[in-house]
C-alpha cells in the first residue's frame, strides 16, 4: 500500500469496507519507526465522540500560536520562532491525543510534513493554521446538520423508514480500491484534518444512522429504535448527561424529575 501512496514521506492509510461503519487506520512513520498507530473505529462511534469533545482545552495553544504567527509576519522571522509554532501544533495534538487519537495523529503527521518540506514561512504557518481551525469549523457545520437531521426524524411521520441527508459536500481524496471476497475495500490515503474528517463523516452518513439530541442535555445521542426519542436515557429513564429521571407518561411525552 505505501508503494501506491508514493508522495509522502509520513502517511496514515484509512480503510473501509463498503457500507459498514468500522474503520481502521495504519500509520508507520518511516522516519520514526517507534512512532506507529494501529487504530481500530467505529465511525459512528467516533462521530459522537468528535461532536461531544470540548475544543476550549486548546485556547492557550491557539492563542499561543497566533502570538507567534503575528510575530513572525511583522518582520522578524526566525527559524527558532517558526520551530516553536510547530512544536505548538504538536501540543495541540498531544491535548486531543486520549479523546481523538487518529485526529491527534493526523494533525501531527501533517504539521511534521510541513515542516520537514518547508520552504515559506508564513504560507506553512497557514497550512497549518488551516488544519486546525478545520477541528473546530467542521464540528460547527455537523453540529448544524445533525441538528436539522434530528429535528426531521423527530418529527418524522415515518417510524419505519427514517429521514436520511440528501446530500453532502463533494470533497477529493487518494484512495485504493480492492475487491475482497465479495466486498468492496477502499483504503484512503490520510494526510490533513479535513480530509480525515470528511472521510469519517461521509462513512457514518453512508450507514444512514439514527441520531436525536437530548430536549434536557441538548446533547447528541444514538437511539435504540425508531421510536421517538427526546432524551438521551438508559432503559429505566435516566439523563445519562445530567442524571435526569425521566418519566414515560401514557401518551409517549416523557416528563422530568429530579432524582
Amino acid at each position: 500500500m505505501e508503494e501506491y501512496f508514493t508522495e509522502q514521506c509520513f502517511s496514515l492509510y484509512m480503510k473501509i469496507v463498503q457500507g459498514k461503519p468500522d474503520y481502521t487506520v495504519n500509520y508507520h512513520g518511516f522516519n520514526y519507526p517507534k512512532d506507529k498507530l494501529e487504530y481500530k473505529g467505529n465511525a459512528c462511534d467516533d462521530i459522537m465522540t468528535y461532536l461531544d469533545y470540548d475544543f476550549r482545552a486548546i485556547q492557550v495553544s491557539r492563542k499561543r500560536l497566533r502570538e507567534i504567527y503575528n510575530e513572525i509576519k511583522n518582520s522578524n522571522a526566525t527559524e527558532g520562532l517558526f520551530n516553536d509554532f510547530c512544536s505548538e501544533a504538536r501540543t495541540i495534538a498531544e491535548i486531543i491525543k486520549d479523546d481523538l487519537p487518529v485526529l491527534s495523529q493526523v494533525l501531527s503527521v501533517f504539521t511534521e510534513n510541513v515542516y520537514q518540506t518547508s520552504d515559506d514561512m508564513i504560507s506553512s504557518m497557514d497550512e497549518i493554521w488551516y488544519q486546525i481551525d478545520t477541528l473546530t469549523y467542521v464540528k460547527s457545520n455537523l453540529t448544524e446538520t445533525l441538528t436539522w437531521l434530528a429535528d426531521e426524524q423527530l418529527n418524522s411521520e415515518n417510524r419505519r423508514e427514517l429521514p436520511v441527508l440528501d446530500s453532502l459536500a463533494d470533497f477529493n481524496a487518494k484512495v485504493n480500491i480492492e475487491y475482497v471476497n465479495g466486498e468492496i475495500h477502499y483504503t484512503y490515503l490520510v494526510d490533513n484534518v479535513e480530509r480525515f474528517l470528511n472521510i469519517l463523516i461521509y462513512t457514518y452518513i453512508s450507514t444512514k444512522p439514527r441520531i436525536a439530541v437530548c430536549h434536557y442535555c441538548n446533547k447528541f445521542f444514538v437511539p435504540k429504535t425508531n421510536r421517538r426519542t427526546a432524551f438521551k436515557c438508559i432503559a429505566e429513564g435516566v439523563c445519562l448527561t445530567l442524571t435526569i429521571r425521566l418519566t414515560i407518561c401514557t401518551t409517549g411525552l416523557i416528563s422530568l424529575n429530579r432524582k
